[in-house]
């Protein structure tokens, strides 16, 4: 085989790995789809915020801080119940601590069980040591660009929406608290901002470049 023909084979595989991902990427998120819209939820009629009329669960939500605009009149959807939405209010709570280690600072916050830990954050106005300035911007608070990766420190946390983390990285600790649901007491530490995207894009493509028999010759 010339190297010629070895670098094209590997091309292909690279190109129907990445067309796997996208794939299930665009699979997941039409699940995600037909799940809210069959949850019954509307679009408001007006800009404004959730208020009493509409019961206590949701007074102090504005929908138009939602992390979901999937309509066609570009309007945040009304809410649905927990996870990034009010939950119950009788649900069990868990006490959530997340540090910067690096700028020796930490918040400590009482979170629901139903609730993502980063809206519950959030809604009550305490600032998270993660989410600042233009890194706090960029944030997508759909549990895929990784800007509010953690790295778990103590407890346990349930995410069933973080399509930009790879199970690997799960299972080193890493968590999205944009779609990560508090199962006990935890300890949070901030992770460096590209921490996770470089284990993801960088070291783990580059791993697979090996396993498949080499690296793709650079051109001159």
């Amino acid at each position: 085989m010339t190297v010629g023909s070895f670098g094209g084979e590997i091309k292909i595989q690279l190109k129907m790995k990445f067309l796997v991902v996208f794939l299930f990427s665009a699979l997941t998120f039409i699940q995600e789809v037909e799940s809210f819209l069959l949850s019954g939820s509307k679009v408001p009629n007006s800009p404004r915020s959730r208020d009493s009329d509409s019961g206590p669960l949701f007074a102090k939500y504005d929908w138009r801080r939602s992390p979901n605009k999937w309509t066609v009149t570009d309007k945040p959807a009304e809410p649905g119940f927990g996870g990034p939405w009010p939950g119950d209010p009788n649900a069990p709570k868990f006490k959530v601590t997340v540090k910067n280690v690096d700028e020796g600072t930490e918040v400590t916050h009482m979170v629901p069980i139903d609730r993502y830990i980063f809206f519950q954050f959030e809604e009550d106005d305490i600032p998270v040591p993660i989410i600042s300035g233009q890194r706090g911007e960029r944030m997508c608070r759909n549990g895929c660009c990784t800007t509010c990766a953690v790295k778990v420190v103590e407890g346990k946390v349930k995410q069933d929406a973080q399509i930009g983390l790879m199970k690997e990285l799960r299972k080193e600790g890493y968590a999205l608290m944009c779609c990560a649901y508090p199962r006990s007491d935890l300890v949070l530490e901030v992770t460096a901002e590209d921490e996770c995207y470089i284990k993801q894009w960088g070291e783990s493509f580059e791993s697979g470049g090996v396993e498949w028999g080499g690296f793709l010759p650079e051109d001159d």
